[in-house]
């Protein structure tokens, strides 16, 4: 388990999906205590029962771009190297937040 941070946010307790499946399933049906960081450039929120923070993040560990996905919709951000995907209960880092572990 891993946490993030910037100045005056933190997100929390993440896991690193390091394989396919854990990528696959990210946080499905609902997320629970934790996040989730997956290297991708989408996202999707098939099975979810929720809607949760999907951050799009570049290999530099700046925030791209940030939104709320929807049970059963896609997202893709061509510029993200990671994507962070947060309960919805929990604040989300603003677009152009240069993060670190």
């Amino acid at each position: 388990m891993l946490e993030l941070h910037s100045n005056g946010w933190q997100s929390g307790p993440i896991f690193f999906a390091a394989s396919f499946r854990q990528r696959w399933r990210g946080l499905r049906p609902a997320p629970r205590d934790h996040g989730l960081l997956l290297a991708a450039r989408s996202v999707h929120g098939w099975g979810m029962r929720v809607p949760i923070w999907a951050v799009a993040i570049d290999r530099d560990m700046e925030v791209v771009s940030v939104a709320r996905l929807r049970p059963g919709r896609i997202l893709f951000e061509p510029g993200a190297h990671f994507f962070l995907e947060l309960p919805i209960d929990r604040p989300p880092p603003s677009p152009g937040m240069q993060l670190a572990i």
